[in-house]
């Protein structure tokens, strides 16, 4: 983000308060050739209790029904802004949004993310009842499937509050996009979402970048209760493995370059935690989880590890359950989906059913 435009949205930041209503939240949206998706996010994000909000969906460079999705729904919601852009990727996406922004929080969502009804809520009472030192208040997340429905053994819970550096380097404990509500001065003093990582084929990290560059100099909160549905689809770029590991290596070569004094044995922890991560969303980084195991076979007796691989395990036994056995895996997959239960419910006058679906017309 350009100095300019940084001190722009830093003034706007400072006059984003109203101290009898409570801050403006800015809620970012990017998205591309999220039409699929888009409708069901937008109907989270407007259903918050916290109604002090403003929604901006930065279009970038979609080819489907995306932009056509969102006016309607902006023709029903005057919190609704939908900015259009060339192809740029998420983090340009993400840095317009934020400097158009009037809020002094900002709180990105992914175009087929959901949130719980409480989530803004819960988070901006969080931030006023701290001073200026916390940055970043995150909330746990349930993975949910297509059908907008919470996958087990898929529940993100992480402790890690207060200065999180150390913690952040082992792992992304935020666990996803949707999750923060950030202080936007401190976002654009962090420099926002470095969009350079994309530029070297690398995207994936920018995230974890900006976490890491708050965690450096402030403080972190979490809310204990999953109040993001993050979904998992095919299409998840996470799933390049290749792309991920690249972003990742540039992401730590910088942190071990600016910080020697790390205790040395984070490194070994840091590159087995990602390795295993990379190993359960694409199956075919399992020879690299293989080799990092060798490398750090000790991690197998810290508890996130163990979770992780045991969730690993039965994620390759049932795909080989599948290939082996179709029609019974088939079965059990039907048996399974039946018992999951909808992230959204029919207080949000969309139902279960829908969820994930394109909204035509919005009511």
């Amino acid at each position: 983000m350009s100095s300019k435009g940084e001190n722009a949205v830093a003034e706007e930041a400072s006059a984003g308060d109203d101290a009898e209503t409570g801050p403006l939240v800015s809620v970012v949206i990017p998205a591309y050739n999220a039409a699929s998706f888009i409708g069901a996010t937008l109907v989270s994000a407007a259903h918050q209790t916290y109604a002090r909000l403003e929604i901006i969906v930065v279009d970038d460079g979609s080819t489907d029904r995306t932009a056509e999705v969102v006016r309607a729904f902006a023709a029903h919601d005057p919190r609704v802004t939908l900015l259009q852009q060339a192809r740029a990727g998420v983090a340009a996406a993400r840095n317009h949004g934020i400097r158009v922004a009037q809020g002094s929080l900002i709180a990105p969502l992914d175009a087929d993310d959901l949130w719980e009804r409480t989530k803004i809520e819960r988070q901006v009472a969080q931030f006023r009842a701290a001073d200026d030192q916390l940055a970043l208040v995150y909330t746990w997340s349930h993975s949910i499937d297509d059908e907008g429905r919470i996958m087990r053994w898929e529940t993100n819970r992480p402790e890690g509050e207060g200065r999180v550096f150390l913690q952040l380097i082992e792992a992304n404990i935020i666990g996803n996009g949707s999750a923060p509500l950030m202080r936007k001065d401190r976002v654009i003093e962090a420099g926002g979402y470095d969009t350079e990582l994309r530029a070297q084929g690398a995207e994936g990290c920018e995230d974890w970048k900006l976490y890491l560059a708050l965690a450096e100099r402030y403080d972190f909160a979490v809310i204990r209760a999953c109040l993001v549905g993050h979904r998992q689809t095919r299409e998840m770029m996470s799933r390049n493995h290749r792309v991920m590991k690249r972003s990742y290596d540039l992401l730590f070569d910088d942190i071990r370059r600016r910080h020697p004094e790390l205790p040395v044995n984070v490194w070994p922890r840091n590159a087995t935690f990602f390795a295993i991560w990379l190993a359960g969303i694409d199956g075919s980084a399992f020879r690299l989880m293989a080799t990092e195991l060798r490398k750090d076979p000790l991690c197998c007796v810290r508890r996130p590890t163990r979770k992780l691989l045991l969730l690993i395990a039965l994620r390759y036994a049932y795909q080989h359950l599948r290939n082996r056995y179709p029609k019974f895996a088939g079965w059990l997959e039907q048996l399974e989906k039946r018992g999951r239960k909808p992230f959204l419910d029919e207080t949000y006058g969309f139902p279960p059913a829908r969820v994930g679906r394109p909204i035509p017309n919005v009511e």
